[in-house]
């Protein structure tokens, strides 16, 4: 299933924000939950497990590099970047996109490699 999602990102450019945010859509849904009014299953984080980025912090820091993994999950054609938010600073840009996530794919993903228990 894919969620769709609102996330913010930071960077020196507008190109650099918007891979964070996009990357942050991913993380917020691996580890805090994204809220999605009346279904509490996919609202819930898909890694309950504490400290487990820390725990698994060289799959992970792979994982989101700029050119990591998490793109597999993420559609690009679902970026509406004409409807980002932008923020600027005198030392970084503020940006906001709406991303598609394969939620399931994602999660099957981590249950493959290990990260996520069944």
């Amino acid at each position: 299933m894919g969620l769709t999602v609102r996330a913010w990102g930071l960077g020196p450019t507008t190109k650099d924000a918007r891979l964070q945010a996009r990357k942050q859509a991913v993380r917020d849904i691996i580890f805090k939950g994204v809220n999605i009014p009346g279904n509490a299953i996919l609202s819930k984080p898909l890694i309950t497990e504490n400290n487990a980025e820390q725990k698994y912090h060289s799959f992970f820091s792979a994982f989101f590099s700029d050119n990591g993994e998490w793109q597999l999950f993420v559609s690009a054609q679902d970026d509406m970047s004409n409807k980002s938010e932008k923020e600027k600073s005198t030392w970084q840009i503020k940006e906001s996109v709406t991303v598609r996530v394969n939620r399931d794919d994602l999660k099957n993903y981590l249950l493959e490699k290990g990260i996520l228990k069944p």
